[in-house]
């Protein structure tokens, strides 16, 4: 009976990791309603169904050494750098400038986070040891065919063929990995891996597939047409043609690249070419604009990303600021020079460099833990392709390393997402597990036994060595569901919290103030963690009671105690939310800029209205700068709190400041005219920065006339001064 159960135990776990592998990247749940938040709400989906189905089969596997009496695992050259890369994440984690983003992420894309690691380790060591021969092939098949559909989805979007009945889903950058760049990406990663799946393959309906499966992920990069992606591309190709000589010397295997090279180049020429891409795929685009380029995210540029990363280095050399602190990382080092971009303004949270967001998140001992982590991960599998005569009968090994290669060379481009981090983590299991199949030294399995600490607490043994009472397996088995239970816990709760919020959203969207007040306070009842919900409440509770003072203007006997409730929740929950004169509490993240410029502009409405509003508008804003100090948006607001406050001498010299940081803003110029103005005694002055206002505005802008007409007056005032008889005293007349 006990073998039975190990067996269900065993196929249960090959299955879910099938599972796993095919349904992370697809996986869509849309609300009924339509939902603007779509791509946030994706990603927690993803995150979720990962980490929990992860960390179940992990629990599977160790009831399943509980059972067998041992522990049994293949071991591999991976194994020690990737613990060590855990261990270095979770050390970062505990001195992170936000602990909480450390643990769980940033909200938004929630990856990396000390919690999305550690998943991704425990998928490692499941895979690795649980998977065999056949169901190996079987999870290449499954990875393949989810990347596949995703790639067909995107095709048929990108011609206006919306085949999902969701509203959504109906726009053609759409795709079930919420990101062009991340699916071009794995695209490029997975070429290899479809190719090498074909050449592997024996039946010929699965050397078909594989390679048409080669060509639509091909399709995807052209429509995208990502660099990064390109790069990755080329890469794998070098090394492929390097290798391919001493492996593929089978007349049909070359054939079969040889037509699917033949193609790729096609469809290339189409592409590329301007005459032929107008006149063949122009006339397929079903929609409204048949441009054939896509509308791609944007990211922080490989200049700025690196001067970044030197920044933060610089600031935090060791460990960084914390796992999954990127976002403030960027705002705290982003050089001036980004002031210059079409990018001044964007707030990036995602590196777009995976090496860039490691050294600033991570710091120096993170950034060479991963480099070792790379070189444990490719010594192996180079030295076997070149020196062993298996791996000639095994010509997805060289592609496997082709594919990494890929995305060694990509991640110069591209931040390592949940699905990235998967796929990687996946393909170097894959790779390992080849490796013990063909005996490659230093991959073996083996039994671990807890033994005298004098022993080294841990030894490993045979593996056919008889089983006996093992109390190591129950060290696996209990740390194991405790940690399932509780992430399933607070997943829960954190799930339905983000249902609330996004019905906040909903409902905001239709000008429902007490229903979008109401979710938001339902979402910090359930998970009072993010800080974006207590951000967002005290917003929606500064506009209610705007929106109720301006009805209760008309009224004979207007109440304030409902106005007053709302403004002194907003600033409660201001104040959580940035840890402005509080202590750090659930929710609190004192990094994160948004909630101090949140809290700024609450102050700032209450001028005039609330005792002590001026000087906490004031403090906060400077507490905003601190956290952005190249942001001239935040000077100019600061700029005009001291106006607003008559405190003139401050306001022209923060004002300046923020003239002096984006020179071609005009808004910045036409407030520092206006302090001039209020100075009394600069006319000059005034008229200067409001010419430079107008040069600054684009010839479309409507406040064109507005800004050319007050310096018409100014010019017109400055003239009149300029030719006004100075008066003077006749000089006495001294001629004799």
């Amino acid at each position: 009976m006990k073998e039975q159960y190990i067996g269900i135990l065993g196929h249960v776990i090959k299955v879910g990791i099938l599972v796993l592998i095919f349904i992370t990247p697809l996986l869509f749940i849309p609300l009924p309603q339509n939902v603007n938040d779509l791509r946030t709400f994706s990603e927690f989906n993803k995150q979720i169904f990962f980490v929990i189905g992860t960390l179940l089969l992990f629990s599977l596997w160790a009831v399943k050494m509980v059972l067998e009496k041992r522990v049994t695992i293949v071991r591999t050259p991976l194994d020690i750098p990737l613990l060590a890369l855990l261990l270095v994440y979770a050390v970062a984690t505990a001195f992170s400038s936000d602990i909480f983003v450390s643990l769980a992420g940033f909200y938004g894309t929630f990856h990396p986070s000390l919690i999305g690691v550690l998943t991704l380790v425990l998928f490692y060591f499941t895979v690795v040891s649980n998977l065999n021969t056949k169901t190996r092939w079987h999870s290449l098949i499954v990875l393949i065919a989810s990347f596949s559909i995703i790639s067909i989805i995107q095709i048929f979007n990108y011609f206006g063929l919306f085949i999902l009945p969701f509203e959504p889903t109906k726009v053609r950058e759409w795709t079930p990995l919420l990101s062009l760049g991340t699916l071009a990406f794995i695209s490029s990663i997975l070429i290899p891996v479809s190719i090498g799946f074909a050449l592997q393959a024996k039946n010929k309906w699965f050397k078909v597939s594989g390679f048409a499966a080669s060509i639509l992920l091909f399709i995807s990069l052209l429509i995208i047409n990502a660099l990064g992606a390109w790069v990755s591309l080329v890469v794998g190709a070098v090394i492929f043609l390097f290798l391919s000589p001493k492996f593929f010397s089978d007349k049909r295997d070359r054939l079969y690249l040889g037509i699917t090279a033949g193609v790729a180049v096609l469809l290339l020429v189409i592409a590329l070419v301007p005459g032929l891409s107008d006149s063949i795929i122009k006339p397929l685009i079903n929609t409204n604009s048949n441009n054939t380029q896509l509308t791609t995210e944007k990211r922080l540029s490989l200049q700025h990303g690196w001067q970044v990363a030197a920044n933060s280095v610089g600031e935090k050399p060791v460990l960084g600021y914390g796992t999954g602190t990127f976002p403030f990382s960027y705002t705290q080092n982003v050089p001036r020079s980004i002031n210059s971009t079409d990018d001044w303004n964007v707030r990036f949270e995602q590196a777009s460099n995976e090496y860039v967001n490691i050294l600033s998140t991570l710091g120096i001992v993170g950034f060479i833990v991963f480099l070792f982590v790379l070189v444990s991960l490719f010594r192996p599998l180079i030295l076997l392709t070149l020196s062993s005569v298996s791996a000639k009968d095994n010509p997805l090994v060289i592609l496997l390393l082709s594919a990494l290669g890929g995305y060694v060379s990509g991640s110069l481009f591209f931040d390592t997402s949940l699905v990235v981090g998967m796929v990687f983590i996946f393909l170097a299991a894959i790779s390992m597990s080849i490796l013990y199949d063909l005996g490659a030294k230093g991959v073996d399995k083996v039994n671990l036994k807890l033994v005298s600490l004098n022993a080294g607490a841990i030894r490993s043994f045979g593996e056919n060595e008889k089983p006996t009472s093992n109390p190591l397996t129950y060290v696996f088995l209990i740390p194991s569901i405790i940690l399932m239970l509780a992430v399933i816990f607070i997943s829960f709760n954190a799930y339905r919290a983000e249902v609330s919020y996004q019905n906040s959203i909903i409902a905001a969207s239709e000008n429902k103030g007490v229903e979008t007040r109401d979710s938001l306070i339902n979402s910090i009842n359930i998970y009072a963690f993010r800080d974006v919900y207590h951000r967002t409440l005290s917003l929606v509770d500064m506009r209610l009671a705007q929106n109720l003072s301006q009805q209760q203007q008309n009224e004979e006997n207007p109440d304030p105690t409902q106005i007053q409730r709302l403004v002194n929740e907003a600033i409660d929950q201001g104040k959580i939310a940035s840890g402005y004169q509080t202590q750090t509490t659930i929710g609190t993240s004192r990094i994160n800029v948004v909630n101090w410029e949140s809290i700024a502009l609450l102050y700032s409405n209450l001028l005039g209205v609330a005792g002590g509003a001026e000087d906490h508008a004031i403090r906060t804003y400077i507490g905003a700068i601190t956290l952005q100090p190249q942001n001239p948006l935040l000077y100019e607001a600061l700029g005009g709190v001291y106006m607003r406050l008559n405190r003139t001498d401050e306001a022209i010299r923060t004002l300046e400041t923020a003239v002096s940081l984006k020179p071609d803003l005009a808004s910045t110029h036409f407030a520092l005219a206006q302090a001039y103005k209020q100075a009394g005694d600069r006319p000059a002055d005034v008229a200067r920065e409001l010419q430079r206002a107008l040069d600054s505005l684009p010839e479309d802008s409507a406040d064109k006339d507005r800004v050319q007409t007050e310096l018409d007056e100014v010019l017109e005032e400055l003239e009149k001064t300029q030719d006004k008889p100075s008066e003077t005293s006749p000089s006495a007349n001294t001629n004799p």
